[in-house]
């Protein structure tokens, strides 16, 4: 890849590694991931509809002379323009994700990279069906800024996803962001923190109480090495649960392999609607 774009994403990952250095705050956590999928994804989606709009009346001409079709020229810019733009956001990914504080696993890790890149794909599949269908760049990057800061706003970080009125929340289902934000939350915190909380209680699902604000996330637990709540515990002290702050968030009913197939259908449904618009 392009050595500015990999010096200026190495750049950015240790300046962002560094705001969030070790986070031990629920809140600051929840940012982690949203920052990480909205500035790798709009990065994409920017950088697709920057370039797919010059080349088309050389592909119009070059596919009228004969030289090859619409459909083998849009599959072969698709595996390029894929393999090639996933190499940033994994180099981002290793950096921010260790420095950040967020769950030091192999499989919270990898989990991750994989919602990360999938949603990268995503976010190139619109933008490459904007690019195919409103061919003026300036008027591309016009649009495109629109329908992000829209996914940008119904993603579940700045308001609840079950918060949003009713006639506005059905636009979360075409948005990259609330699936890939989704997963990812459920990733960090569907588990809880067994790397950081006692052994005994690891595998119930838990966070520390302090990591939040006293009833931010409701009332903090004692629990016992079975697993049995045996009584509130006095902030800051004692446990919450993982699935209550996926709950506040309005995540609680989504699971990480179903947010997965939702970003895998936008992403064929927008290239394929991207491949029409070329005729």
């Amino acid at each position: 890849f392009a050595f500015v774009g990999g010096f200026s994403t190495l750049i950015l990952a240790v300046v962002a590694g560094g705001v969030w250095w070790q986070s031990r705050s629920i809140l600051s956590l929840a940012g982690a991931p949203f920052f990480l999928l909205l500035n790798q994804s709009f990065m994409s989606v920017i950088a697709t509809t920057r370039v797919f709009p010059p080349q088309r009346n050389l592909m119009l001409r070059e596919t009228s002379l004969g030289y090859y079709g619409v459909i083998p020229y849009f599959l072969a810019q698709n595996v390029y323009d894929s393999a090639m733009s996933l190499l940033i956001p994994t180099l981002f990914a290793i950096i921010f994700y260790l420095m950040a504080g967020l769950e030091l696993s192999a499989l919270a890790f990898f989990t991750m990279w994989g919602v990360l890149l999938l949603t990268v794909v995503t976010a190139q599949s619109l933008g490459l069906f904007i690019a195919c269908s409103i061919m003026d760049v300036a008027t591309t990057s016009a649009v495109t800024a629109v329908v992000i800061l829209f996914f940008m706003l119904l993603g579940g970080f700045y308001v609840s996803a079950e918060g949003v009125l009713a006639w506005l929340s059905w636009i979360k289902y075409l948005s990259f962001i609330y699936w890939g934000y989704s997963a990812l939350m459920i990733n960090e915190f569907g588990n809880g923190r067994p790397d950081i909380v006692d052994p005994s209680v690891s595998e119930f699902g838990v966070l520390p109480c302090e990591w939040a604000n006293d009833m931010e996330f409701g009332p903090c637990f004692n629990i016992s090495s079975n697993g049995t709540i045996t009584a509130n515990a006095t902030y800051p002290h004692g446990y919450i649960y993982g699935s209550t702050v996926l709950d506040i968030f309005g995540f609680g009913d989504n699971t990480i392999s179903f947010c997965c197939a939702a970003l895998a259908i936008l992403a064929v449904g927008w290239r394929i609607l991207a491949c029409l618009a070329l005729w």
